[in-house]
């Protein structure tokens, strides 16, 4: 990146992220500065801890972009019956939620044979991610809703939750979103990207293939001409194999080729006769009388 744009200024850390936006980046833009930044968190299930989000808030420089880990926190932590969450599992989404009242959020009482007993609620992935969004409101005072996020089979991931300090900031993150936010997003989530434009930036005619290079000068104008999909964002791995699963194909297990190979059909007899060849005569019958 920093030879696709050497008039920028590109630094790049390695390590947790929580610990890095907290010790080493936050500290750079006091509000005094006059210095503004976004973040885009996305994080690889519930890695990201409440207390970097109330750094993020306490700064009052950083609009924060979230993509809330929908499909992790219910396979990864949620069962029907409270009392089966391991306590591993439960810290972890303390840490992440920054309190203990999502079991209040996530469950409810249920009137059963043996008395009430605490059951998941049924919530839509909408519906989950407005009441994590009561989090961020009680630090930032700006957020939109959720923007869901689907893989190719519909099933939901992700939430897209905004939050920042700046009225302007929410109107233009509800009219529009950076263009680097939007190439990952159409990285991660090909198939969701006419919707995102059509819903967020408010233009129900988008269509893909025909306008994103148009958008693209839009709100890049320095990009006008690049190719900007693989100086961008080089694809991981795991983007290649989601993106193009026929190129992770694995190829038909060739015939084994070794002493515990499988014999052909008839290869015993061949090799009997050819051994009664050897010695001049027909190996003798193993029957009993023979």
């Amino acid at each position: 990146m920093r030879k696709d744009f050497p008039v920028h200024s590109i630094a790049v850390y390695h390590g947790d992220c929580n610990k890095i936006l907290r010790e080493q980046i936050l500290p750079q833009l006091p509000y005094e500065s006059k210095k503004r930044a976004i973040a885009f968190i996305d994080p690889f299930g519930m890695q990201f801890d409440w207390q970097t989000m109330e750094a993020l808030a306490a700064v009052r420089t950083v609009e924060s972009v979230l993509n809330f880990p929908v499909m992790a926190i219910n396979r990864g932590v949620l069962r029907k019956n409270p009392k089966m969450i391991s306590e591993i599992a439960k810290n972890r989404l303390d840490h992440f939620w920054g309190t203990t009242d999502w079991m209040v959020d996530l469950y409810e009482e249920e009137q059963t044979l043996f008395g009430p007993e605490k059951v998941k609620k049924q919530l839509s992935g909408k519906e989950f991610g407005r009441v994590f969004k009561k989090r961020p409101e009680e630090i930032f005072p700006r957020c939109f809703n959720p923007i869901l996020m689907a893989n190719s089979k519909n099933a939901l991931l992700y939430c897209l939750i905004f939050a920042g300090h700046n009225a302007t900031g929410k109107k233009i993150a509800q009219d529009s979103i950076p263009p680097g936010i939007l190439r990952r997003i159409f990285f991660r989530y090909p198939q969701n990207a006419e919707f995102i434009i059509r819903k967020v930036l408010n233009r129900p005619d988008f269509n893909l293939q025909r306008d994103f290079d148009c958008l693209m000068d839009e709100f890049k104008p320095s990009l006008k001409g690049k190719r900007i999909y693989p100086q961008m964002l080089p694809m991981s791995d795991r983007m290649v194999k989601a993106l193009r699963p026929e190129m992770n194909q694995t190829p038909e297990p060739e015939g084994k080729i070794g002493r515990n190979a499988p014999a052909p059909a008839g290869a015993g007899r061949n090799i009997r006769n050819a051994a009664g060849n050897e010695e001049g005569g027909e190996i003798p019958s193993l029957e009993k009388g023979g």
